[in-house]
Formats: structure tokens, sequence, C-alpha cells
């Protein structure tokens, strides 16, 4: 079971990191395989994400942080020729995206920590955000232990 204080401060980050982006969604994930799984969910969109949820990794946005094993960010999906026919585009018509890749002790990519928006970002990501961005996926790392328990629960 994670230790409460772990969620506690997850929570808050996840929810204060979003507020500073200024998107809808902050998003939690764990990968396994092919599986892509939402473990914690700080969303405007109430109902479209829940933690739980379970999607096919190539489905997602995220499938480029894991195989590329780097942060990712768009700023304007509508506008990217590669990018318009991706399925999550296609359902939801996210915009805006910009994630970090979450690294077990082997240094293997297990998650990413994701933010969303149905609107562009009219300011591109900037170093400092994607800084906040990478912050978060380090604190997660460094109590990979306590993630793992959420993952497992």
């Amino acid at each position: 079971m994670p230790n409460t204080r772990f969620l506690e401060q997850l929570s808050t980050l996840l929810h204060s990191v979003r507020k500073e982006l200024n998107m809808e969604t902050a998003i939690v994930s764990y990968i396994n395989g092919e599986s892509y799984t939402l473990v914690m969910v700080d969303s405007e969109m109430k109902g479209v994400f829940e933690a739980g949820m379970v999607f096919p990794l190539d489905d997602t946005y995220c499938r480029d942080v894991y195989k590329l094993n780097q942060v990712m960010r768009y700023n304007h999906v509508g506008t990217m020729d590669n990018m318009s026919q991706h399925p999550v585009y296609l359902s939801v018509k996210l915009e805006s995206y910009i994630a970090a890749p979450i690294h077990d002790t082997n240094g293997d990519v297990i998650g990413t920590v994701n933010f969303t928006s149905l609107f562009a970002q009219v300011d591109s990501f900037n170093e400092d955000k994607v800084t906040l961005v990478t912050n978060l996926a380090d604190y997660i790392e460094q109590n990979i232990n306590q993630y793992k328990s959420l993952v497992m629960k």
C-alpha cells in the first residue's frame, strides 16, 4: 500500500504543475508491455480520463515518450501531419501535450507523467516548462517503490 504522504504530495505536485502549464489534464501512467494504465489523474475533463483506465500503448501520445525514452512536447497536434490521424486526436482532440518518462532503478521506462489540453499552446513549451515536467518525473523516480505500490494496488 502506498504511503499516504507520497500520495498527497504526488497529487499536490501533479495539480500544481498542471496549473502552472495551463493544461486541463495531468496523468501519471504505468506501462507494461503494450498496456498503458492511468495511475493518477488530475483533470478538469471529468469522466474522460480516470485512474485505472487501460489503453493500448500505441493508442496514446505517450507511446513516443516510451519508445524514444525522452521528453515529448506537442504545441498544436491538429497542425502536425504525422499526429492529426492519431487515435487520441481523433477521439478526444487533445491539441497540446508534454510528457516525461518515468524510469525504474534499471533505467527502463515504466511510465510517464504527462499533461494535455484541448487547446493549442500559443507559446511553445520552453525549457522551464520541460524542467517542471522532468522534475516531477524525477520525484516519482526517487520514490519508485511508492509509485510501484500505486500500480500494484
